[in-house]
C-alpha cells in the first residue's frame, strides 16, 4: 500500500531525468553514477527502516529501467556504426562494374579526356603525381587536376578503386576531342 501514496506518485517523476542521464552518459560516467546510487539507495535502506520495502522496490524498478535504457543505447549506437562502416564500404557503380570486369566505363561515366585518361592509366600502374607529371612533361598540379576530374567522372573516391579498375581502363577509348 505504501507505493499507492501520493509521495510515490510524485517520486516517481524522478524516472525521466534518470533515463534520460543514463541514456546520454558514457560507460565510464555511467559506472560512477551507478556506483554513486548504489551508495545512496544503501544508505535510504539503512536510515529508512520504516519504508525499506519502498526503497528496494524503487531501487529495483530504478536499476532495472535505467539498464534498458543503457543496453538500447548501447545497441543503437553500434547499429548506427554497423551501418555507417557498411555505407563507407559500398562502393560506387562504377567501381563496383569495372571490379567485375562489366560494362564499359562509357556506359557508365562521361568520357575521359586523352590526357586523364593517360594519366588515370598510369596512376592506375602505381605511378606517383610527381611520376606522371615527369612521364608527360606537365606539372604536378595538372596531373592532381587531370585525377580529381576522373574520379569524379567515374565516380571513385580513391586511388585503391582506380587500380582495381586498370583492366577496364586499358580498354577504354579517349573521349573525341573538340
Amino acid at each position: 500500500m505504501e507505493m499507492l501514496t501520493p509521495d510515490a506518485v510524485v517520486e516517481s517523476f524522478e524516472l525521466p531525468p534518470v533515463l534520460v542521464a543514463s541514456w546520454l552518459m558514457s560507460n565510464r560516467v555511467a559506472s560512477f553514477v551507478g556506483a554513486a546510487a548504489v551508495v545512496v539507495f544503501g544508505i535510504a535502506l539503512v536510515t529508512e527502516s520504516a519504508n525499506r520495502r519502498t526503497v528496494i522496490v524503487v531501487g529495483i524498478v530504478t536499476l532495472l529501467t535505467a539498464l534498458v535504457a543503457r543496453v538500447y543505447a548501447s545497441r543503437l549506437v553500434g547499429s548506427i556504426h554497423t551501418r555507417a562502416e557498411h555505407s563507407a564500404d559500398r562502393q560506387t557503380p562504377t567501381a563496383a562494374m569495372a571490379k567485375e570486369g562489366g560494362a564499359a566505363l562509357s556506359e557508365l561515366a562521361a568520357p575521359l579526356t586523352p590526357r586523364e585518361l593517360r594519366v588515370a592509366r598510369l596512376a592506375a600502374q602505381g605511378y606517383t603525381a610527381a611520376q606522371i607529371a615527369n612521364e608527360l612533361h606537365i606539372g604536378d598540379r595538372t596531373v592532381e587536376s587531370h585525377l580529381a576530374s576522373t574520379y569524379s567522372k567515374l565516380g571513385i573516391r580513391s586511388k585503391g578503386e582506380l587500380i582495381r579498375m586498370a583492366s577496364t581502363l586499358e580498354q577504354q577509348e579517349p573521349a573525341p576531342e573538340g
